[in-house]
């Protein structure tokens, strides 16, 4: 993601940043997408993986769709790759079946395979949050 992208996030409220021992070690930007909010990227270093912190920037996130009344909260991201579509699956997140997307989802796809991902190993998910919140705390799946 470039500076300029990741400002737009910041100013628009929807970057949210992990720090540790000083130094920022993730963050998650995301947008309104009607009344979807759109995880765009989420990012922690590999030496902070497996500690929390891609989960608490998840919560951020899910809270923040939830408090200002989002449908859900929709994301792409890789099929099988253990940091990535079972990772959300443990938050509550569904995949979508590809005839079942919606026309925003596709294109967000569609773009993603003209950059160059496999779109054989891309899906997209969605976690309902218009009714509860749901309980991400755990620390393992």
């Amino acid at each position: 993601m470039s500076a300029e992208t990741h400002l737009k996030y910041v100013l628009q409220g929807t970057s949210w940043v992990a720090e540790a021992d000083s130094q920022i070690v993730g963050f998650l930007c995301a947008e309104a997408a009607e009344r979807d909010f759109h995880i765009w990227e989420l990012d922690v270093r590999r030496e902070w993986q497996g500690n929390g912190i891609g989960r608490k920037l998840m919560k951020a996130a899910i809270e923040h769709a939830h408090n200002n009344e989002f449908n859900s909260v929709t994301l792409t991201t890789f099929i099988g790759v253990p940091w990535n579509e079972p990772f959300y699956h443990s938050l509550g997140f569904e995949s979508i079946e590809k005839n079942k997307l919606d026309s925003r989802l596709k294109d967000v796809l569609r773009v993603e395979i003209q950059h160059g991902l496999p779109g054989n190993l891309r899906c997209a998910m969605r976690l309902s949050v218009s009714h509860h919140l749901p309980q991400i705390d755990r620390q393992n799946p």
